[in-house]
């Protein structure tokens, strides 16, 4: 599971489970509030299926919730593994993502683009492999290529967008080695991480190291 804390005050929580504090119908996607130490519920459902979750939460500066993971739909839709919250449950233009093996995860932009990165091979009936994003305008894939699998995104102070994961060429750009930025192109970075394995997690300071 994880969280995430928004200017509210409350921490957003997804994960794989069907309740929260003794709280009916509090699944895979609440609210707590950490100055009355209760748990809420949300407007509307997730559809589950086997071995259901929320694997990740973005929250954008307008409020509105952006969650992925491995779903059936999302408030009565049939959006599969990727939904956003505003008050109720919606989708994003009804789009579907199908999961090849691992759940997706999101970042978000200063801009509101919403980016997703997993192991997929489609939104919406569209190919995209690695890393994708949406805006108001609906999804779109990264220019210039793809990645493999991502597993960690993250937004530098000179914005570009680094990824992390498993691969070993980056938008045909060989040498990345599980590690590359993007800003409207894909970057290697000095070679890449050798030895084998993945990179699990990633994150940016606030001095942009």
């Amino acid at each position: 599971s994880m969280a995430y804390r928004f200017l509210d005050g409350n921490i957003y929580i997804g994960g794989g489970f069907g309740s929260a504090g003794g709280t009916a119908n509090a699944n895979y996607l609440v609210p707590y509030d950490p100055r009355t130490d209760r748990f809420g519920t949300l407007n509307g459902t997730i559809t589950t299926g086997a071995q259901a979750n929320v694997q990740s939460v973005s929250i954008s500066s307008a409020g509105s919730i952006f969650f992925v993971g491995s779903f059936l739909g999302v408030g009565g839709t049939t959006s599969r593994n990727v939904g956003q919250y505003s008050g109720a449950y919606g989708t994003l233009g009804g789009s579907v993502i199908n999961v090849a093996v691992d759940p997706v995860l999101t970042s978000l932009h200063a801009n509101g683009s919403f980016f997703i990165g997993g192991n997929y091979n489609t939104i919406g009936g569209t190919a995209y492999q690695g890393v994708g994003y949406w805006t108001s305008a609906g999804f779109s894939t990264l220019t210039n290529g793809t990645v493999d699998r991502a597993i960690a995104l993250g937004w530098g102070l000179d914005n570009k967008l680094y990824i992390a994961g498993s691969f070993t060429t980056a938008g045909g750009s060989a040498n990345a080695n599980n590690v590359a930025s993007w800003n409207g192109t894909f970057g290697t970075l000095n070679g890449g991480l050798q030895g084998g394995g993945s990179v699990l997690a990633l994150v940016v300071a606030p001095d942009g190291r």
